[in-house]
């Protein structure tokens, strides 16, 4: 079933109050309060996931965790290479995040990026207004500390925001990485190239988890329906999923997150040949079969 037809099926799942779209005052209150303490900045997340994620998913610089050729991993030098080695080695989805997601493209407004001067504005307002969000949190943090029977700043801002940043980050940098790498999940230079090889939801990967993991976190590894239909709200992706599985077998990608799985896809998903579509591994050894799936014309 073609992607149009899927998400003609999965709008029965979306609510009207979504459809709708909330009220843009509580939206944007509800952005701000949600994306601050994560230090992310407001007016970059409709860039990085719904113009570029969400439009070109798998697609090579517009994606996170995207893969290098052999060819781009040799030309690095020395240091590059042994970071990505790090980055790729399945204990570094944190530091991956912080440094070439967050810091690169989730705070700062990049001025090689192609953004209207509107934008640019709201993205550099944003930063202003997180920053002295950050300056004032700092300050409650030691206002506190201070009225401890032990005292210690340090201990202050280690518990009270190092840490739960770090955990957070390292949460994001394993999911976006577990839901787009997987030794059948395809890459591809080009966004026409992706578009060629067919919809969204072949792209993706599905990790399944308990219940409760799946409340905690508001159903975000039901990745293939959200990228079929955005619109659908966390509560009701998991009903979503289950129908996209009966409509998109065999094409749904579905795996349970188990050490086995997390062992074999780190070792397997390092680098990516764009022209055979299979994945390698640092040494440019096919680690997976070369995608069948992908038509001849997706193929430079």
């Amino acid at each position: 079933m073609d992607e149009a037809r899927l998400r003609a099926e999965l709008r029965a799942f979306v609510t009207p109050s979504t459809a709708r779209g909330l009220r843009p005052v509580l939206t944007d209150v509800t952005v701000y309060v949600c994306m601050f303490p994560a230090l992310q900045n407001p007016t970059l997340l409709p860039i990085e996931h719904n113009h570029c994620h969400h439009q070109a998913p798998n697609v090579k610089g517009l994606n996170s965790c995207s893969p290098l050729s052999h060819d781009e991993f040799k030309a690095m030098r020395p240091w590059r290479r042994r970071l990505e080695r790090f980055y790729r080695s399945g204990l570094a989805s944190g530091p991956y995040y912080v440094v070439e997601r967050w810091w690169r493209a989730k705070l700062f407004p990049r001025a090689a990026a192609p953004m209207a001067a509107a934008v640019r504005r709201a993205a550099v307002r944003d930063l202003i207004l997180l920053l002295g969000w950050f300056a004032l949190f700092v300050a409650a943090r030691l206002l506190v500390a201070k009225r401890n029977a032990d005292p210690s700043p340090w201990l202050a801002l280690l518990h009270g925001f190092a840490v739960p940043f770090a955990v957070w980050n390292v949460m994001m940098g394993c999911t976006v990485y577990y839901q787009h790498a997987h030794p059948q999940v395809p890459w591809f230079r080009t966004r026409d190239e992706a578009d060629a090889f067919g919809g969204q939801h072949r792209r993706t990967v599905t990790i399944l988890h308990s219940r409760l993991w799946g409340l905690l976190t508001h159903e975000i590894m039901a990745h293939n329906a959200h990228h079929v239909h955005p619109l659908i709200p966390h509560y009701r992706l998991r009903a979503a999923q289950r129908r996209l599985r009966e409509l998109a077998e065999p094409a749904f990608l579905a795996e349970r997150l188990t050490p086995a799985y997390v062992i074999d896809g780190s070792r397997r998903c390092k680098l990516y040949d764009y022209d055979r579509h299979c994945w390698l591994d640092f040494d440019g050894r096919t680690t997976s079969a070369p995608n069948a799936a992908v038509p001849s014309s997706a193929i430079a």
